[in-house]
């Protein structure tokens, strides 16, 4: 018989027959019996890069990962990492739109996935005098998230995208000086499934004073 409250993936494998004697009296021994499982990874947490997604002199980059021991090695010009690449010791400076990638590594161990961040510098002063008031759910950056220079990708779910329901979309755009327009367009997004479609009609106009 057996004298304790479990059974081995041994035995089950092996097969059999398994009865039970009951008793009319708990036995508390039988929770205590259980043996330890537990599954052990060196896993290694990729860093988080933080700083303002777009930005007009400078920005400050921070980096950090849950990992202790952990070191993070990264690169500024969009290429892949290394652990010969620069370490990351004290928060960034950056002046100009740079693309960061990163990850963290533990000294003679392994290492976690590499992370992008991109961070944009603004080229243009334009501020959005009037707006039409967006979704909460998408605001795509703010109030001048459409002239901040960033496209969203095709996830409509990323931040990146500012939507508008039940009211026709109407902005103005100071441009702050006389300023030569060879081309004007934007950027849209449509998911049928999500309810998410094109417009209907767009139209831009142009005043020298307001």
């Amino acid at each position: 018989p057996l004298n304790r409250a479990f059974i081995t993936n041994d035995e089950i494998m092996r097969g059999g027959r398994l009865d039970f004697s009951m008793d009319n009296k708990p036995n508390d021994a039988a929770f205590s019996e259980y043996p330890v499982s537990r599954v052990s990874l060196d896993s290694v947490a990729a860093p988080e890069i933080d700083g303002l997604r777009v930005f007009r002199d400078q920005n400050v980059i921070f980096m950090r990962t849950l990992t202790p021991r952990g070191e993070i090695y990264y690169t500024l010009d969009g290429s892949e990492p290394t652990p010969a690449s620069a370490k990351y010791l004290a928060p960034l400076r950056i002046d100009k739109t740079t693309a960061i990638k990163a990850f963290t590594a533990v000294p003679g161990g392994n290492r976690s996935s590499t992370v992008e961040a991109y961070f944009a510098r603004r080229e243009n002063d334009w501020r959005v005098i009037s707006n039409s008031g967006y979704s909460l759910q998408y605001t795509g950056g703010g109030d001048e998230g459409i002239v901040d220079g960033l496209r969203g990708n095709k996830n409509f779910a990323s931040g990146e995208w500012q939507g508008y329901h039940g009211r026709p979309f109407e902005a103005v755009i100071d441009l702050q000086r006389e300023t030569e327009i060879k081309s004007i367009g934007g950027s849209f997004l449509q998911s049928a499934r999500s309810w998410i479609w094109m417009p209907s009609q767009i139209v831009f106009e142009a005043s020298p004073d307001g």
